[in-house]
């Protein structure tokens, strides 16, 4: 095994590793505001419906952008979590 070998071995490894750390960490924030008593503000549900979507919880995230739209009128608000919404895979 020559050193670009082993360099590249490494590399897939860390990455890998980092990908797995995302995921973690996104898992451990939604549990964290989770544990907030903050279900009547619509950011609540938005910042949710983001990282329920960063984990391929695409369902999920639809019902909390939802949930996030019912709660706002502003309008360039609606907008963008409208684009958000609709950008998720089916």
């Amino acid at each position: 095994m020559n050193i670009y070998t082993v360099a590249a071995i490494w590399m897939a490894l860390a990455l890998g590793a980092s990908l797995i750390s995302i995921r973690v960490g996104i898992a451990v924030a939604l549990a964290e505001i989770d544990i907030l008593d903050l279900a009547e503000y619509y950011l609540f549900h938005a910042v949710r419906a983001d990282l329920l979507s960063s984990v391929g919880r695409n369902d999920e995230a639809r019902g909390e952008y939802a949930s996030a739209l019912a709660r706002t009128s502003n309008a360039a608000e609606r907008a963008f979590m409208e684009r958000a919404r609709n950008a998720l895979p089916a």
